[in-house]
């Protein structure tokens, strides 16, 4: 399944995410797959946005 947090225009880009959440930058494309998501840029988003980050 894997769990949901919470991210802003702070965490930069989902390669910040995945190696803080999943331990690889490289695997932005996961966290990106699983949201319905194609671009790693996170300065579009205005407030807080729920993502799922995938079970490693």
């Amino acid at each position: 399944m894997g769990t949901i947090i919470f991210v802003n225009a702070a965490d930069v880009s989902l390669f910040h995410v995945a190696l803080r959440e999943l331990g690889k930058a490289d695997d932005w494309f996961r966290i990106a797959q699983i949201n319905g998501m194609d671009d790693p840029d996170l300065s579009w988003i205005e407030n807080v946005v729920p993502i799922k980050i995938p079970s490693n």
